[in-house]
């Protein structure tokens, strides 16, 4: 009984964690999905919002490099990916070049997901 008890409690945290929001090391989208791009400089100031971007990619993960472009085509940053933090419920991705919580400068992804 305690057996079957400890194997319930188990699957109902590992659900509870596969429903949430989370950081995750890899995610891809389809080319043609909506993308913006906030860039800040000096502690997120100053910041440029490009609507809508591109990127070079339709996937990425921890330690890849990531183009992004304005609507005209030209390039606005190149880096390396930090961090992505993925929005279960909306289907959302932020892919950022500086690797803490909460940063002031990430391509936002529409319709992304974990892979």
């Amino acid at each position: 009984m305690k057996k079957l008890l400890g194997i319930l409690v188990l699957g109902l945290l590992w659900c509870n964690v596969a429903l949430t929001d989370a950081y995750v090391k890899r995610v891809k989208w389809e080319k043609n999905s909506d993308k913006a791009y906030k860039n800040c400089r000096f502690f997120g100031f100053f910041c440029k919002i490009y609507m809508p971007a591109s990127s070079d990619k339709s996937k990425t993960e921890i330690g890849s490099y990531l183009k992004v472009y304005n609507k005209s085509g030209e390039e606005v940053d190149n880096f390396e990916v930090k961090t992505i933090y993925y929005e279960k419920k909306t289907k959302r991705c932020f892919i950022s070049k500086i690797p803490k919580e909460e940063p002031h400068t990430y391509l936002t992804v529409h319709d992304c997901v974990v892979y």
